[in-house]
């Protein structure tokens, strides 16, 4: 009796664990990162910020600079020159660098239709329509209606899909996931990803782990960007 209540124990002490894990990975110290007063950022999320500084930031937080190439890589090392923390400069990049495209493949439309969509409630970023859209308490007919919608596309695709329990959130990520067009992209995604990985292995040998950015385990985390307005 007492080892079967001590497992018990144990299994709702995972369970709890993993929860908290979650609620950390979805809302990161409540930090509102589109609202956020950034130092090198103005308020449309260009980057402002002298060449020397950001060079000495790459050096700092051992960012590979010959793999900086992108906005996006460029703001993971802002991001990390504004926290001084792996974890909070991850967050902010994946929000703010989060793209209509991306969004797109949630809600089965287009680009262009993504936008649109979020522009008629005056809402313009993705990241933020997304929240919108994602948020139980929304009773827009207009978002509820789209919803059910979603839901027809989806089992008209796959007619064994259930969806019964699923919350907004779970049924955007399904979407995506299922998404025609996603799954083709992301296959063209991972094929010029290794190619990119062959050539620069060629080229530079392999990456030495040790000396990328602490802590973050991806290279992902650590890409390097191209800088912006210098």
């Amino acid at each position: 009796m007492i080892r079967f209540v001590f497992c018990i124990l144990c299994i709702l002490c995972a369970i709890n664990i993993a929860q908290s894990q979650n609620y950390v990975l979805a809302r990161f110290d409540e930090i509102d990162y589109l609202a956020y007063k950034y130092k090198y950022l103005d308020k449309n999320y260009k980057i402002h910020i002298n060449s020397n500084v950001f060079d000495q930031a790459v050096e700092k937080y051992k960012f590979y600079p010959e793999k900086i190439r992108n906005y996006s890589d460029s703001l993971a090392v802002v991001m990390m020159l504004e926290f001084d923390d792996w974890q909070k400069c991850n967050f902010a990049t994946n929000v703010v660098a989060y793209q209509w495209a991306r969004l797109s493949y949630h809600l089965w439309m287009t680009e262009d239709e993504t936008r649109k969509f979020a522009g008629s409630f005056g809402i313009h970023h993705p990241w933020k329509f997304k929240l919108f859209l994602m948020d139980e308490a929304n009773k827009n007919k207009i978002v509820t209606d789209f919803f059910e919608d979603l839901k027809i596309k989806i089992s008209n695709k796959n007619p064994k899909v259930k969806f019964d329990g699923l919350n907004r959130d779970k049924i955007l990520s399904l979407a995506a996931r299922l998404n025609p067009e996603r799954i083709i992209s992301a296959r063209k995604d991972a094929e010029a990803r290794q190619k990119e990985a062959a050539a620069y292995e060629k080229t530079h040998g392999k990456v030495d782990q040790s000396k990328s950015g602490a802590g973050c385990g991806k290279e992902d985390c650590c890409r390097k960007p191209v800088i912006q307005n210098k």
